[in-house]
């Protein structure tokens, strides 16, 4: 069950640029405003250092972020999660909390939309280390095969600090994680 609570506060108006490579060729997307480069965000990496701690001391953690949406409508969404699961509780406090964190500590004042949610049962992945606690679990991988933007469905049988490596039913596909575009687990 996916839980997600929306919350609107006044915030910074937040520009995305979509930057169509990384240095090494593939897709990206990137933060890319005077606003987050004010504040030295360059990345949802950096927006992710910023309210990681307070998260964490709120019993949950970071799972992933996504910052999308139009330059009048910016939407920045936080899924988080904890062992025992997550509560519209859960997702209602760390709102408001990140809420004042972006406000106050990175002078967010114009509008924006926060969004704060559990990762779901088919959760996406966003980071490298998320991979490992799902081995043998069945995964949706889409990525770039040379030129080509390629989706496949496999069981997961074994990180390595370059990628991972999909079972498929009739042979084994390694995915370097620099060309992977999104990950889900199957239910």
């Amino acid at each position: 069950m996916l839980l997600l609570l929306k919350i609107i506060y006044p915030g910074k108006k937040i520009k995305i640029k979509f930057d169509k490579t990384k240095p090494n060729g593939t897709p990206r997307k990137v933060l890319n405003t005077n606003l987050a480069k004010k504040y030295g965000w360059e990345s949802k990496t950096d927006i992710k250092k910023a309210i990681e701690t307070d998260i964490q001391s709120l019993g949950c953690e970071v799972w992933g972020l996504e910052l999308f949406g139009r330059k009048s409508n910016q939407t920045l969404r936080i899924y988080i999660d904890k062992e025992d699961g997550i509560s519209v509780e859960d997702c209602e406090v760390v709102s408001k909390h990140v809420s004042k964190v972006l406000d106050v500590e990175n002078d967010f004042s114009e509008n924006y939309i926060l969004e704060v949610s559990s990762p779901g049962l088919d959760r996406k992945f966003f980071y490298e280390d998320q991979y490992q606690d799902y081995l043998g679990e069945e995964l949706k991988v889409s990525f770039f095969d040379t030129d080509n933007k390629k989706t496949v469905r496999g069981v997961l049988s074994q990180v390595t600090p370059h990628g991972i490596q999909i079972n498929l039913e009739q042979e084994t596909q390694e995915i370097p994680f620099s060309s992977i575009i999104q990950a889900n687990l199957i239910i």
